[in-house]
């Protein structure tokens, strides 16, 4: 068998190689639990790392060996993540942490063997869009202000008043989120310019409402004003909640007007943009905020999730979102979705740090500390454990309780 027929072909950067030689490695995860006074230890298997491969990279080439050569080690010692496709292996998003080489010169014929190594760094999806969860914060920050772009040049161009009922409902609603903001407005920082905007808004109401096509705008600079302002991620978080709860019962009221009605059809239209537009920016606001916030276990992270999970739920199904026939809300939803990838990027990150928690049974009614040193060798935890379990009486339990796997 020549070398020729045993080479497989592979390419990084979308440079090709040949190759003949892949190791692939896949390093476990454990954490081990020692206990004071006791040979007995604990290993906890916490899964298996993304692999890392090690490969033996070749070009050959005549007249052309030089550039193929000087292309391909561009392509290895560049910094950052680069996909590399390998033979029998498949798509990855890597970076090369390693590389050397060794020429060899065959009568006209240029070999150069390329030994690097590559560490995965998240799997490519079907598409071939690499992910990088180092840049997730950043991208869903980006996929929050496209979002709340595309709203406001949607909603400039959506709404429309035929009469003055239909004027007075939205009239009505834009008031009622000109107080809520200005109420939310009084939790930040004394003097700030939010304040000013929210009432500006209100104040303003009639004057944007007369000319529609500013609206959507005049929205979204609320919006981005409000972030700006709050420097509290937790506060930012319960913040959003309330916005995203608003406008939930106007819907409801469109019963009263008569059925296909121009005069109904006009102002569900004009309620489905406007709530969703306040919707979908508080949302943005949770996931910018979520992003930023610290959480003590995976409890209290699970708990998070869910209530966004929930919200992108809410909004994916909403009616304006499904209305293709609304110009501009295809955009709206591929950047939601996008969002959506984003923030789960961010929860990956999260839960590779975040404390885990698992059922502990304490037979020999143990104090805290007791159970805390038998553990983690240390006291240090005690007062987490209190706080995780809601122990009244620390001196004495007996039970299951929660307790961490990977802190101490």
């Amino acid at each position: 068998m020549t070398l020729q027929t045993r080479v497989r072909k592979g390419s990084f950067r979308g440079i090709p190689f040949d190759t003949i030689s892949i190791g692939r490695k896949r390093v476990k995860k454990n954490t081990e639990h020692q206990f004071s006074n006791s040979i007995r230890r604990y290993i906890e298997e916490r899964g298996v790392q993304n692999a890392d491969f090690t490969v033996t990279l070749s070009i050959f080439g005549k007249d052309d060996y030089f550039d193929k050569r000087d292309a391909l080690r561009t392509a290895l010692e560049a910094e950052g993540e680069g996909v590399l496709v390998l033979p029998l292996e498949g798509e990855f998003n890597v970076k090369c942490t390693d590389v050397s080489d060794n020429q060899e010169l065959l009568g006209n014929l240029g070999r150069c063997d390329f030994t690097c190594t590559f560490n995965i760094v998240g799997e490519n999806e079907k598409g071939g869009n690499p992910i990088s969860i180092k840049n997730s914060k950043i991208s869903l920050f980006n996929k929050v202000n496209n979002i709340r772009n595309g709203l406001a040049n949607t909603v400039n161009g959506k709404i429309n008043f035929s009469n003055a009922l239909n004027y007075a409902n939205s009239f009505s609603r834009y008031t009622n989120f000109a107080n809520t903001m200005a109420g939310l407005a009084s939790l930040a920082t004394s003097g700030s310019s939010l304040r000013s905007v929210a009432t500006n808004f209100g104040d303003s109401l009639s004057t944007i409402l007369g000319s529609p096509v500013l609206l959507g705008s005049a929205v979204n600079t609320v919006f981005n004003q409000f972030e700006a302002v709050f420097d509290v991620a937790s506060v930012l978080f319960s913040s959003s909640e309330t916005l995203f709860a608003f406008g939930d019962t106007d819907l409801a009221e469109m019963s009263s007007v008569p059925l296909n009605t121009p005069e109904r059809i006009e102002r569900v239209q004009n309620a489905q943009a406007e709530i969703t537009q306040i919707q979908l920016s508080a949302l943005g606001i949770a996931c910018n905020a979520f992003a930023q916030m610290s959480f003590d276990n995976e409890d209290e992270l699970e708990q998070t999730r869910q209530v966004l999970t929930a919200q992108f739920n809410k909004l994916e199904n909403s009616d304006f979102i499904k209305n293709a026939d609304i110009d501009g809300v295809y955009e709206i939803s591929e950047n939601l979705k996008d969002m959506r990838n984003d923030f789960a990027d961010v929860i990956a990150e999260k839960k590779a740090t975040v404390p885990k928690l698992t059922n502990y049974n304490n037979t020999k009614s143990d104090s805290v500390s007791m159970v805390a040193y038998r553990l983690y060798n240390s006291l240090e935890n005690v007062d987490g454990l209190i706080d995780l379990n809601d122990i009244q009486n620390p001196k004495s339990l007996e039970g299951t309780m929660r307790v961490y796997t990977n802190v101490g």
